[in-house]
């Protein structure tokens, strides 16, 4: 592995500067304009509490950590409202390792959900790649420069790199733990997001699994994935095929989902968030669920449509269809 450069112990010093003698680096972390916005309105007020972290260049002073408050500075003077950006200045020019270093202690202080913190650790695993090269990077490095565990790390690398984007997205709207998402790490995708880690990430949300749950239901379905052969026999298959006949199967998870309102708020959001809402067909069951609950169909949107505006178009485009052909 190739040696690490041994630096001098960092001189700090806190002082204003203007917004435009500063420049900011690449950030680990994505800029979220609602938190920008919140720290503008706050620095009129009380003033900028935190300082911005920076060091000194050729070039100049450039920011290392605390972008957010350095992009609420930046609107605030746009806006006509001129302040001075309090920075914490190192008296010299940092290394990369440094520079990543001080950012991962200062973003993972900061309240994150485990979806935010698996970004910013995969963040930080490929630029010390970029550093150190892949063959020289390990968990255990990363672990050490982080303070995190081993487990965490690699949760964090297989959450972003095995993790279909459209099962991250439920992640990040709330609708599936976490911790659930990376059960479905060691599953299939496709290209169209279609893949069984997206059919197994409904199936969990539409039965409302926690993660232990959801455990044994994919485990359950790898064993079953073992059996091999037909359900039937040759001859009753075929007598089944001539006769046109219909196999279904219910669960009681079944039986119990559709007598709950609920059931169909969980089921037909993560359906809203798929790239093509309009494939999902949607089976007599769930018609015959609607007409348990005791309500009417335009009852029955309009109490769906309070939690998503596109629930209506997903439930008008396939239940009113359906309702109509079993009349």
């Amino acid at each position: 592995m190739e040696s690490e450069p041994i630096n001098e112990p960092i001189k700090w010093e806190h002082l204003y500067i203007p917004i435009y003698s500063i420049t900011p680096v690449d950030n680990i972390r994505p800029i979220d304009p609602e938190v920008v916005e919140e720290i503008a309105s706050s620095i009129p007020v009380n003033g900028q509490l935190q300082a911005c972290i920076a060091d000194t260049t050729p070039d100049g002073v450039r920011l290392l950590a605390g972008r957010h408050r350095y992009e609420a500075i930046k609107l605030l003077n746009e806006r006509g409202y001129y302040v001075d950006i309090l920075v914490r200045l190192a008296d010299r020019e940092l290394s990369d390792e440094e520079i990543l270093s001080i950012q991962m202690s200062e973003n993972l202080h900061n309240k994150m959900t485990s979806a935010q913190e698996a970004a910013i650790i995969y963040s930080f695993w490929n630029k010390m790649i970029d550093i150190y090269n892949r063959e020289n990077v390990t968990i255990s490095m990363i672990a050490t420069r982080m303070g995190r565990s081993p487990r965490k790390v690699s949760d964090a690398v297989k959450y972003v790199e095995n993790l279909s984007p459209l099962v991250q997205e439920m992640v990040n709207s709330g609708k599936l733990a976490y911790s659930s998402a990376l059960l479905l790490t060691g599953l299939t995708t496709t290209n169209d997001g279609w893949g069984e880690q997206t059919r197994i990430a409904v199936q969990i949300i539409s039965r409302n699994l926690n993660s232990k749950d959801a455990k044994k239901y994919i485990q359950k379905l790898k064993q079953e994935n073992e059996f091999t052969g037909p359900l039937f026999g040759e001859d009753i298959w075929e007598n089944l095929k001539q006769n046109g006949h219909i196999i279904s199967i219910k669960t009681q998870a079944d039986r119990e989902g559709r007598k709950a309102a609920g059931w169909f708020v969980r089921i037909l959001g993560t359906i809203s968030m798929l790239e093509e809402p309009d494939k999902v067909e949607l089976s007599n069951g769930i018609i015959n669920g609607i007409s348990s609950l005791g309500m009417s169909l335009n009852e029955f949107i309009k109490k769906i449509s309070i939690y998503n505006p596109k629930y209506q178009r997903i439930i008008e485009y396939h239940i009113q269809e359906l309702i109509d052909a079993t009349k």
